[in-house]
C-alpha cells in the first residue's frame, strides 16, 4: 500500500521532529506541556541511554589502562590521559545524577513521587501533566 513508500522516510522524519524541538527550546521557554515533556524525556534518554553506559565504559578504560592490581596485560602504544578520563567520568556521572534528581523532583510534584508514572506520562508527550517549570 501507499504507506510503505513513506516507511524509509520515518527515521528522517523523527530526526526532523527532534531538531525542530531542539531549535524551539532556546528561543522561548517551553510552556507547552508537550514540548517541555518531550525535551525532558529526550534528556533522560540521553542521560541513561548514553551517559550511564559511557561512565561504565570509561571506568573500564581507566581500570584497564591503570591496571591497579596487575590483572591485565600491559598496553602498548595506547594511552588516554588519566586526568581527562577522570574528568569525563565525573561529568558524565554528574549529568546522570542531575537527570535522576530532575526526574525525582518532577515526579514528586506531579505524580505523588512515582517516577515510573511520570516517565510513562512523559512518553505520551506529557499527557495529563502540566509543564513543570511553570
Amino acid at each position: 500500500s501507499w504507506w510503505l513508500l513513506l516507511l524509509p522516510l520515518s527515521p528522517f522524519g523523527w530526526i526532523l521532529i527532534d531538531v525542530s524541538f531542539v531549535l524551539q527550546h532556546p528561543w522561548w521557554e517551553p510552556t507547552d506541556p508537550e514540548l517541555f515533556h518531550f525535551w525532558t524525556l529526550r534528556l533522560l534518554v540521553e542521560a541513561f541511554g548514553e551517559q550511564a553506559w559511557q561512565v561504565l565504559l570509561q571506568v573500564y578504560v581507566y581500570i584497564r589502562q591503570e591496571n591497579p592490581f596487575g590483572v591485565f596485560c600491559e598496553l602498548e602504544h595506547i594511552s588516554v590521559s588519566p586526568p581527562l578520563l577522570v574528568i569525563s567520568i565525573m561529568t558524565s556521572a554528574k549529568a546522570c545524577a542531575g537527570m535522576l534528581s530532575k526526574l525525582t523532583a518532577f515526579a514528586n510534584l506531579q505524580t505523588d513521587g512515582s517516577r515510573w508514572r511520570f516517565f510513562k506520562a512523559m512518553r505520551n508527550f506529557g499527557d495529563g501533566l502540566a509543564a513543570t517549570n511553570l
